[in-house]
């Protein structure tokens, strides 16, 4: 039960820089000077990062986190509570996750925290390759003095921590909480208690929905306020929402935005957000990522290779999109100077046409095209890819691969070791070497510009391994890697009919242009004929990401064969035709494996995403998954 006189505390996702500690430590309290908050809780391991990994076994890190602890205690505005998690070793030398509790100027508490992620992002977790096991009676002795950790909060013992005149209970296991949601267990709670969830998990799409309704079970079950942290920012695959949500009595009290271009999120109680439309709010993340790598690479924009196609089209769309969310957020002054920081130079902003200032002022420094036809492109996606880039406003260039290509089947026929090529016989490799043949010219773009190479590679492609190694694989980061061809092609229709936010309120930005591109079958272009296409190749898309989402469950051959055929969108096919797919689809998934560990870095965005070493774990070689295929009927 929460009283009137009760003071929520307010939740602050900081954007941590990974491996500098100082740094953190002093932008928080910069953060916390400016929020004027009287109790602030920050992200689990909000001083060191998300994935710093094997630093945090490093010495000088641990001083250094040690040192910004120090930092954050002596900063500390009189009275103020202050919670933030950090990575620590204990007086054994183990690595825990630790959180610090700060009232004023003193150290009240230390609670170790099992840094798992919650469920269902589990699959994703990899804490246990760095942090110890919980226990009980963990010392830590900092500046010579000695702190032992709060006892842990359990269904069996429930531990509130008096601080700031509230009761806060951060339970050591989140599934916990999961079980308060789902009414298994029901704990015994003093007045004014806050269950503080500081959480290490990061974006999924799907997943913020799930996080508010069991926000709101969690407070009313249990009666009290519920306060749910995530961390914000980009650190490899991952990309983190900053969300922030406080509940109580069953409705939200308080809610952040999903993602954020600044260098906080603060979530205070009476500070609402309605949730986001699915495709704004993955569009928003995967242009979140974009900015951080922009950032952190120290790029002078971005370069990319337009082929008219549905991926690259989308790739230069959340471009655009990256500078429209980030002027609304922050501002022109600080617009500009974040562009400038990357080396980019434009003009402030003057007046509210954010997206017309962006086409014109900002496209152009921010974004290199270049269309490069092949012997068998064609006039549609030629038209495509410059009209797109023309109404984005990018900066775009027109070649032909034509005589690179022949060039190298010449210097190949050459050297008479046997027949020339033909497509008769060498179909694959008369295909791929138009593909690599595009590699060298984009990057040499993108070096003559200092820009970050965009690599175009999605999801459906990636787990059949319909891509060319060295062609449109290459790139430095791959914005929708974590994105089916399926929501690729939904998404861009999003874009041309709904639009783009451009705002904090309604009014959208239309990208009319993508038009051309999703009037047409995708296809890569590289046989002669003209009648290529990547679902003929394959299978339909929308049954290929069907197959895709329903593997990685676990599910037999026989089951999943069954939830292909329950699924409304797929009634369309037999189930013959749906048999012949999953075992195309077995052979191929199981004989791309080698492939993944070379991609560009792409951002978890969906759930299976098939980033190396993230969430489907899978032997590079093996039997083509004959186990799973043969247990198939005829």
């Amino acid at each position: 039960m929460l009283s009137s006189a009760f003071n929520a505390p307010a939740l602050l996702a900081l954007r941590s820089v990974v491996g500098d500690p100082l740094f953190n430590a002093r932008a928080l309290l910069d953060a916390a000077d400016s929020c004027g908050e009287a109790c602030l809780f920050t992200q689990t391991l909000a001083l060191s990062g998300q994935k710093a990994g094997a630093l945090w076994f490093n010495a000088d890190h641990d001083a250094a986190v040690r040192h910004a602890l120090t930092l954050l205690i002596r900063g500390n505005a009189q009275g103020r509570v202050l919670g933030v998690g950090l990575p620590l070793k204990d007086d054994s030398g183990a690595l825990r996750s630790v959180y610090a509790l700060i009232e004023g100027k003193s150290l009240k508490y230390l609670v170790c925290l099992n840094p798992a992620l919650s469920l269902p992002l589990r699959t994703l977790d990899d804490s246990a390759r760095f942090f110890a096991p919980l226990c009980e009676d963990v010392s830590f002795t900092l500046e010579g003095e000695r702190y032992v950790s709060t006892p842990l909060s359990t269904k069996d013992r429930l531990n509130p921590l008096s601080v700031g005149g509230m009761n806060l209970v951060i339970f050591s296991r989140p599934e916990i909480l999961d079980e308060i949601a789902a009414g298994a267990f029901s704990p015994a709670l003093p007045d004014n208690t806050v269950l503080l969830d500081p959480v290490s998990d990061p974006y999924e799409q799907g997943q913020s929905a799930v996080r508010f309704e069991r926000a709101k079970a969690v407070s009313l079950k249990s009666g009290a306020l519920y306060a749910y942290v995530a961390p914000l920012g980009t650190e490899g695959a991952y990309v983190y929402s900053g969300l922030g949500i406080l509940a109580s009595d069953g409705g939200i009290a308080g809610a952040s935005r999903v993602g954020s271009f600044a260098p906080w999120l603060l979530t205070r109680v009476g500070a609402l957000r309605a949730p986001e439309a699915d495709f704004d709010e993955m569009c928003r993340m995967v242009s979140q990522g974009l900015y951080d790598y922009l950032s952190l690479t120290h790029s002078k924009g971005f370069a990319l290779s337009l082929s008219g196609g549905a991926d690259s089209a989308l790739c230069a769309t959340l471009v655009f999109n990256m500078a429209l969310c980030l002027l609304s957020e922050v501002g022109p002054e600080a617009f500009v100077k974040a562009l400038s920081s990357c080396g980019i130079t434009v003009p402030l902003c003057e007046g509210n046409a954010y997206a017309d200032y962006i086409r014109a002022e900002v496209m152009p420094e921010l974004l290199v095209t270049l269309y490069q036809g092949s012997e068998y492109s064609g006039s549609v996606t030629y038209n495509a890819a410059n009209h797109l880039a023309a109404f984005l406003g990018a900066k775009h260039f027109n070649w032909s691969i034509a005589q690179v290509v022949s060039d190298y089947i010449g210097m190949y026929d050459a050297l008479g070791d046997g027949e020339k090529l033909s497509w008769e016989k060498d179909d694959l490799t008369l295909q791929n070497i138009q593909a690599r043949a595009r590699l060298p010219g984009i990057w040499m773009v993108a070096n003559r510009y200092g820009r970050l190479l965009l690599a175009t590679s999605n999801l459906s492609e990636a787990v059949v391994g319909y891509c060319t190694m060295d062609g449109d694989t290459a790139g430095g980061f791959s914005p929708i890697a974590g994105i089916g061809k399926s929501v690729v092609r939904r998404i861009n229709a999003y874009l041309e009919e709904t639009g783009l936010l451009t705002g904090e309120g309604p009014e959208r930005f239309k990208v009319t242009a993508l038009d051309e591109v999703n009037a047409q079958a995708p296809t890569a272009e590289l046989r002669p004929g003209g009648k290529q296409t990547d679902e003929g190749d394959l299978m339909p898309y929308v049954l290929l990401d069907a197959i895709r989402r329903l593997f990685v469950t676990g599910m037999g051959a026989e089951s999943l064969i069954s939830a292909l055929k329950a699924d409304p969108a797929l009634k369309d096919f037999d189930e013959p035709y749906l048999r012949q797919c999953l075992r195309r689809y077995l052979k191929l998934h199981s004989r791309s494996q080698w492939k993944r560990g070379r991609f560009a870095t792409g951002l978890h965005i969906e759930h299976d995403d098939a980033a190396p070493g993230s969430f489907w774990p899978f032997p590079v070689f093996s039997a083509d998954l004959n186990v799973v295929a043969s247990a198939l009927k005829e």
